[in-house]
């Protein structure tokens, strides 16, 4: 073979090993702008993965849609110490359930642990003398009526009714409280007035044996949502969405939308 020959077969095989080499480092710069492009993504997925989710404390309450009318809701309170207050709200007045307790959140899973069933919160009430209006048989009775779910904190209950009762069970005077809970009393001695009672829908009512002198009654009613979930009673949700005003989770089919607002 003549040298021009062996020049030309050698210079091919050079120019040829030379082309592939260029072919191969044009893949693998391709692959890693890529991995570049991706790794972003790729660390949000891993970071969503493994940071734990952590719920935002308030008072969440089951909202529907616009045209959806509710015949029952959920409200959740979660506090800051991981413990909660669970009530599911009914149409019929006493027909709902509640319970507290402590909740944990793994992943996307929000578990309610009950703890010992709710006792029936009582209403409460604080008392002052006043002085008397006339010095005749008329008693002035003053109230301001409030009322709370739980732990709640109480606020004004517009409508309650407020009755007198004779020996006899028989209303001998009665009134409803103003839009800021406050109402006014003024019964005779001659009708003998026996005992007081408050009622309002959604609370329990409240009972005092009728004062032998005026009195500022302020008046604490609580509410009556139904009957408590057992003692050591799970409850589980998966977790679809949070955001700064709401809150969507699953428990079996069905899906909620829960409402955050402070709590009070």
């Amino acid at each position: 073979m003549d040298s021009d020959l062996r020049w030309h077969l050698v210079g091919g095989r050079a120019r040829h090993t030379t082309h592939l080499g260029h072919l191969g480092y044009i893949l693998l710069k391709q692959v890693l702008m890529n991995y570049l492009r991706l790794l972003p993504l790729l660390t949000i997925s891993l970071v969503a993965c493994v940071s734990p989710t952590i719920l935002r404390p308030g008072d969440y309450q089951q909202t529907g849609d616009a045209d959806q009318a509710l015949f029952s809701s959920q409200q959740l309170r979660l506090y800051p110490d991981h413990t909660f207050e669970y009530f599911r709200h009914e149409d019929v007045i006493g027909a709902g359930q509640q319970g507290s307790g402590v909740y944990h959140v793994q992943g996307k899973q929000l578990q309610l642990q009950f703890g010992p069933p709710v006792t029936s919160r009582s209403a409460t009430a604080q008392s002052r003398s006043l002085p008397p209006v006339s010095q005749g048989e008329e008693l002035n009775v003053t109230f301001l009526v409030t009322g709370a779910i739980g732990r709640g904190i109480p606020e004004v209950v517009p409508g309650a009714t407020i009755l007198a009762y004779n020996r006899s069970g028989q209303v001998v005077a009665g009134t409803v409280s103003d839009s800021v809970g406050q109402a006014t009393l003024q019964v005779n001695r001659s009708q003998q007035p026996h005992t007081l009672r408050i009622t309002s829908g959604g609370f329990h009512a409240w009972e005092q044996v009728w004062p032998d002198q005026a009195t500022a009654y302020q008046v604490h009613l609580q509410a009556n949502v139904g009957t408590s979930y057992g003692a050591e009673s799970r409850m589980h949700f998966r977790i679809l969405q949070q955001t700064a005003k709401q809150l969507i989770v699953k428990q079996g089919r069905d899906t909620t939308k829960l409402r955050w607002g402070p709590l009070r």
